[in-house]
């Protein structure tokens, strides 16, 4: 996990633990402090809830948190999700609807802080100074391709200084929108002249890297710059294996690490049906709205479902809130375009959101 969204994760964490101490402080007239120390469990149930509605909703999605008006509307969503499933669990939450005012500070508590951090967020820390200098070694395929993923999944958290590449015909020549600074033998000095802390390299298929190349790597490592391999930093930032850059590499295609054990696989299960019934009782609180709001708009069937390949080639029917309108495929399945008319303006909120996905979590 990114340090951004560790930090992101932490925050809202804290905010919305303060607002049921604080809720139950005013509930049962005592201090908020004491309500954090003496049921544990509520805020348990609490941070789970929240980091369950985070996932569904994509409220960890970088690109998003980085814009102001986007990262406030899914603090606002998220934090209302949150406060709405948690008050529908009995027995191990605190009956705090007790009073209209009780049931007001629970929400607003947690609603203002979330959206006042996720804006400070988006204006403070997202600036050229707190991202990540990287040099990119390999101008080829592999690295035209880390700098779009970048461009599109991380812009916020990087800034691409440059290429190194060993063909001289690249030297000095504008690649992908970065400039070729020099080669292997140049990286020590292109580090110090252009601030860069991490070195992706873009060169996947390990016999090609050069002897004095890897040399260089590895003492970039040892005097604390990151070294990062392309696939690895790719796989992060999009979920997808590069297997079209992988060639013969075995551990980019493959988890060289085993099979999971029962346990694990055991404990994943667990945490996969504690996600699907958090994302059925969302969907539950959300289908009507969204029916209400299809019907005003463009009236049709609140579900849409496909065909998916899954685990083993078994064929499995995902089904998702329609964010299209019911004609859309009336000349056969195309992909999605950008401003794509055939989206509806409740569907496009609800993609942004991720909404759409609810029904299948």
């Amino acid at each position: 996990m990114s340090e951004r969204k560790l930090l992101l994760g932490v925050v809202d964490v804290i905010c919305v633990t303060a607002a049921l101490a604080l809720a139950a402080g005013w509930r049962f007239g005592r201090p908020p402090w004491s309500g954090l120390a003496l049921e544990p469990i509520w805020h348990g149930v609490l941070t789970s809830v929240w980091l369950i509605a985070a996932l569904v909703l994509g409220s960890y999605d970088l690109r998003r948190a980085a814009r102001l008006k986007a990262g406030v509307a899914t603090g606002v969503v998220t934090s209302l999700a949150t406060a709405l499933a948690y008050l529908l669990i009995p027995y191990i939450t605190p009956p705090l609807p007790a009073s209209r005012s009780s049931l007001l500070v629970f929400l607003t508590s947690m609603v203002i802080p979330v959206t006042a951090w996720r804006a400070f967020y988006a204006v403070a820390l997202v600036g050229p100074a707190l991202r990540r200098r990287a040099l990119v070694v390999g101008a080829g395929w592999a690295g035209r391709t880390i700098v779009e993923a970048i461009r599109q999944h991380a812009p916020a958290e990087y800034d691409l200084v440059g290429f190194v590449d060993d063909d001289p015909g690249k030297q000095g020549q504008v690649v992908a929108g970065l400039q070729v600074l020099g080669d292997r033998r140049d990286l020590p000095a292109l580090l110090e002249r252009t601030g860069a802390t991490e070195v992706i390299v873009g060169v996947t298929e390990p016999g090609r890297i050069h002897p004095e190349l890897f040399q260089a790597l590895l003492d970039c490592h040892e005097s604390g710059v990151q070294v990062t391999q392309m696939a690895v930093l790719f796989e992060q930032l999009t979920g997808r294996v590069p297997v079209e850059h992988a060639g013969r590499n075995l551990y980019v295609v493959l988890p060289l690490n085993g099979f999971p054990s029962r346990l694990h696989s055991a404990l994943k299960r667990l945490l996969d049906l504690g996600v699907g019934v958090a994302g059925a009782v969302l969907t539950v609180v959300f289908a009507p709205l969204v029916w209400l709001a299809h019907r005003l708009e463009n009236p049709g069937p609140l579900f849409y479902s496909q065909e998916r390949v899954g685990r083993g080639g078994r064929v499995f029917r995902i089904v998702k809130f329609r964010t299209m309108i019911p004609t859309a495929e009336a000349e056969g399945p195309r992909w999605a375009e950008a401003d794509d008319r055939r989206v509806t303006r409740v569907g496009r909120f609800l993609r942004r959101l991720h909404l759409d996905e609810l029904p299948q979590a």
